[in-house]
């Protein structure tokens, strides 16, 4: 990749000419690189791999909102991520790292135990009483078609997984949810 200074005779360019040059800026700076055509294959393991960062965005966005203390960390949930959270990282960008980093083991840990539940009644009934409640999350199949969302109750066990993942939580979450006050 290329960088440039005052690109096409001007300040700055962006766009692509002829399928041949992109011209775009990151962080600041000009370049230039080689057109290459967009690919989206939607293989079951990017599916698997978008589902998993919707999962862990609408669960960051109700953790954002939510001013409610979780019993099993003594604190809102963003609090006690952003108290885990290492020096120089975001919150948010370091609770996608755990869950959805290498191969999404930490969202796909979470996924085995909310499936080995018998029952998510308690947990849907938590997430829905939460001030907002938590929204359900898109998910799709392979090669694109809508799958069924992520529940609000699978939303908020998996957001407290990551709270044990990260040592903010003491146990990984059962079949009872912590309660939120």
């Amino acid at each position: 990749m290329a960088r440039v200074t005052g690109p096409l005779m001007s300040m700055e360019a962006s766009g692509t000419i002829g399928q041949t040059l992109t011209f775009a800026n990151w962080v600041g700076r000009q370049y230039v690189r080689r057109w290459t055509r967009p690919a989206n294959p939607q293989t079951a393991d990017q599916m698997d791999q978008r589902n998993a960062f919707s999962v862990v965005g609408v669960g960051v966005s109700q953790a954002n909102k939510c001013l409610q203390v979780n019993s099993s960390t003594t604190k809102t949930d963003e609090q006690a991520f952003r108290d885990k959270t290492p020096s120089g990282m975001r919150w948010n960008g370091y609770i996608q790292k755990v869950l959805t980093g290498s191969g999404a083991a930490g969202y796909n840990a979470a996924l085995a135990a909310w499936n080995a539940l018998a029952d998510h009644s308690q947990w849907e009934t938590t997430a829905n009483g939460l001030t907002p409640p938590v929204q359900s999350a898109p998910r799709y199949m392979p090669g694109g078609a809508t799958d069924a969302p992520a529940s609000p109750g699978e939303v908020l066990f998996i957001m407290n997984y990551g709270l044990y993942l990260i040592g903010a939580s003491p146990a990984a979450p059962g079949a009872t949810p912590p309660t939120y006050s």
